[in-house]
């Protein structure tokens, strides 16, 4: 796995879609299953490929509580929270 933080080298960010609220974001892969956003309203957020589409096929509401959630799930200072299959809100 390349990962740049290991190496020293800047992340490329490329255009993207918030997969939460559907506006212009970046994004850049941080590692093989785990894409990173950047969104102007959502701030910034991992999805991981395990649960990346169940994630898109929800409303916003209910993409916005996952994230809610995963952030709950942050424990380190400076983590991004990371939407994962793990932490899938129980309805």
């Amino acid at each position: 796995m390349h990962d740049p933080e290991v190496t020293g080298e800047a992340r490329r960010y490329y255009a993207a879609t918030c997969p939460v609220c559907r506006e212009l974001a970046l994004k850049t892969f941080v590692a093989e299953q785990v894409v990173q956003f950047e969104c102007g309203r959502c701030g910034s957020f991992g999805v991981a490929a395990a649960a990346r589409s169940t994630f898109e096929t929800r409303s916003e509401e209910q993409r916005k509580e996952w994230l809610a959630y995963a952030r709950q799930q942050v424990s380190a200072d400076g983590q991004i929270a990371l939407v994962d299959a793990e932490n899938e809100p129980k309805a």
